[in-house]
């Protein structure tokens, strides 16, 4: 297995001479160095530009009204709200009076114990009744680095009742609530729409990897079929390249990878740039496990060449090849 330290940037060159960018001799690694397991398939999701991320699981969805997210099934909300560090003191204050409470919507709320939240947090649960049936609501005030969050979780009673949710269930998410650090002034590309996936390791701002995990990769396990992947390799080269020649390539080079097979591929256009796509499926040579395949290689001229490689265990496909497909659409560069 190869590790991040083999990862390399800069021009290589093909049989005839022609040099090649970057991105695609470390496409081909990088399915060689993405290792490591996580112990349970978290579901974190961090809104765009956002940096708190939560694990909410696939019910929720980023809502189109407010700064959070909603479970259209049973009308559960989350909203998720980023102010500055200096705010946490007049977020504390709020359970100080009722007057206070009231003015923020908080009425009737108490503070109460979270289990296993570290840090400086206030966190408040109670019932309200409101235009759309009576719901439990639970608010979590926190200040961490350089950020003060407000988290208020707003559940139907009736999907309480259900056990649709749980107050355990919701303590948890609260709980396990982070904040990532903020984006890379120098980053070249970013994403509209991030999903399910949160930045789980950035390579000098070329080469990053998300998963739905958020951890780093380790030595010694195979993520790869474990958790869905998303890559982007970019390289500021300034010749053209043959983006069909060059992502086939690369498909059929992928490193520890065999069996590849090319299911679908078509030209495509992502954000004003060309380029083509292969859908296909290849087999983990240690583990023989299969991995579908959504690999994106586009020229970024002048701007250089971008490839975005997907990669989902076979058993994930129907659910997560949709939000990569998403995720992908969603590529932009900004400068």
């Amino acid at each position: 297995m190869l590790h991040f330290s083999r990862f390399t940037l800069g021009a290589s060159s093909d049989s005839s001479g022609r040099a090649i960018p970057a991105l695609l001799s470390l496409a081909v690694m990088a399915f060689g160095a993405m290792i490591c397991v996580t112990p349970a398939q978290a579901k974190y999701q961090q809104l765009p530009e956002g940096r708190i991320s939560i694990d909410i699981g696939e019910a929720f969805v980023p809502s189109e009204d407010f700064s959070g997210y909603v479970d259209k099934k049973t009308g559960a909300s989350i909203a998720v709200i980023e102010l500055p560090a200096s705010a946490y003191d007049k977020l504390k204050a709020i359970p100080d009076s009722e007057e206070a409470l009231e003015n923020e919507g908080f009425g009737g709320m108490k503070k109460a114990e979270l289990k296993d939240r570290e840090g400086v947090f206030i966190y408040l649960v109670g019932d309200q009744d409101t235009p759309a049936g009576e719901v439990t609501k639970f608010v979590l005030m926190f200040g961490e680095s350089d950020l003060s969050g407000l988290i208020v979780a707003n559940v139907p009673k009736t999907a309480m009742k259900d056990g649709q949710y749980s107050r355990k269930g919701v303590e948890a998410i609260l709980a396990k609530a982070i904040v990532r650090e903020p984006p890379d002034p120098n980053a070249i590309f970013r994403f509209d729409y991030l999903g399910p996936f949160v930045e789980a390791f950035d390579h000098g701002g070329m080469t990053k990897a998300y998963n739905v995990s958020g951890n780093k990769p380790n030595p010694g396990e195979n993520r790869l079929v474990e958790e869905t992947v998303l890559m982007v390799s970019s390289s500021i080269h300034g010749d053209e390249i043959d983006v069909v020649e060059q992502a086939k390539k690369s498909f059929m080079e992928l490193g520890g990878m065999k069996d590849q097979q090319i299911v679908e591929e078509k030209s495509v256009e992502i954000s004003d740039l060309k380029g083509h796509q292969i859908i296909g499926e290849v087999t983990d040579e240690d583990s023989g496990k299969k991995i579908s395949i959504n690999l994106v290689l586009i020229s970024g001229k002048p701007f250089g060449s971008f490839m975005l490689l997907g990669s989902v265990p076979v058993d994930d496909k129907g659910s997560m090849m949709p939000e990569v497909e998403k995720v992908i659409a969603s590529f932009e560069l900004i400068k």
